[in-house]
């Protein structure tokens, strides 16, 4: 209701509205939606945003028949970025979609090309819907709407994010009940997005490269001797355990435990991964929580269980086409 009564304030009363009840899934529920349009240009909501002031304003002025058009995002009640668009990156050999600025502090922003936009907020013009009546499938809940923007770069059309911030829940396909169309594990997720790159992502479109470091006090860390349980097995977790001086699990010395249940027991990097409520923290010297951006949620989740253990956590820092990946000690806050 929140995202409708946002959209009213500054919607036109000639403009019709199509509210559709969501399907087994994303892509499914957007198909259903356009087999219901009579044509020309569409605007696609999900029920996770909120306007702002001047957003009808802002995207009157770009709109086309021929271009694609999303919105950049905030953090629900924040003014910290969540995205800027999207952008196809390589990433150590791998590509990847960058989101642009995401945690920096909402500023002035430019009308910019990208590889991808929100989908909760997607303008498609009607030429463009007439060449891709059809959202793919193989976007498992999450990136349906991306697969549909590449496509339509590869026939010649425009994709821009607009300059204008709305806020974004980000909830609306995590809701669904099946964990193959909502878990947001790195581990699923990363074979989906695997086999989207190689069906629907040219290697013209990626145009920037980007190197992954660590510390030396994070490398320190690792041949310290320490038993360190790792919390989180994401991008950056991987990251670590494939670094060739942070020889993780010879010794026996390193765990890893996450908040997903569907991750307990898979394998990563030789160890079984472990359910934090079932994990004894006794066990080890130090918890190192490797979820970006999260430490302090995480923190909250853990401090009971975690004893006498130190708590330390991963900060990424951006330096040009670099991420750094430092050491911090957690700080209640």
């Amino acid at each position: 209701m929140r995202t409708l009564l946002s959209l009213l304030r500054e919607l036109p009363p000639d403009i019709d509205i199509d509210i559709v009840r969501e399907r087994a899934f994303r892509e499914e529920t957007l198909n259903f939606a356009l087999s219901r349009h009579q044509g020309g240009d569409l605007l696609i909501l999900g029920d996770d945003v909120l306007f702002t002031e001047g957003w009808y304003a802002t995207l009157v002025k770009y709109q086309r028949d021929d271009i694609i058009l999303g919105f950049p995002m905030l953090y629900p009640d924040t003014e910290i970025i969540q995205d800027h668009g999207y952008d196809l990156v390589d990433i150590d050999g791998k590509i990847s979609l960058l989101p642009s600025l995401r945690g920096e502090t909402k500023k002035r922003v430019a009308v910019r090309d990208c590889d991808a936009v929100c989908g909760c907020a997607m303008f498609i013009g009607g030429k463009v819907w007439q060449a891709l009546p059809k959202f793919s499938l193989e976007g498992k809940n999450r990136w349906g709407e991306a697969i549909y923007g590449f496509l339509a770069k590869k026939k010649g059309f425009s994709l821009k994010v607009l300059d204008h911030f709305l806020y974004h829940f980000g909830k609306s396909t995590k809701s669904n009940k099946d964990k193959a169309y909502s878990s947001e594990s790195f581990l699923l997720e990363k074979d989906i997005w695997g086999k989207i790159v190689d069906k629907y992502v040219p290697k013209s479109f990626v145009k920037r490269k980007i190197e992954r470091k660590i510390s030396t006090a994070l490398k320190e860390l690792m041949h310290s001797g320490q038993k360190i349980l790792i919390y989180g097995v994401g991008s950056v977790a991987d990251f670590i355990a494939k670094d060739k001086l942070a020889i993780l699990n010879k010794s026996g010395r390193i765990g890893f435990c996450s908040g997903l249940p569907e991750e307990a027991g898979v394998l990563f990097h030789g160890n079984n991964i472990g359910y934090y409520q079932g994990v004894d923290f006794s066990q080890y010297d130090r918890v190192l929580i490797t979820v970006l951006g999260k430490e302090q949620e995480i923190y909250r989740l853990l401090k009971e269980q975690v004893g006498d253990s130190q708590i330390d956590y991963i900060f990424e820092e951006k330096k040009g086409d670099c991420f750094y990946y430092d050491l911090r000690t957690i700080k209640e806050g």
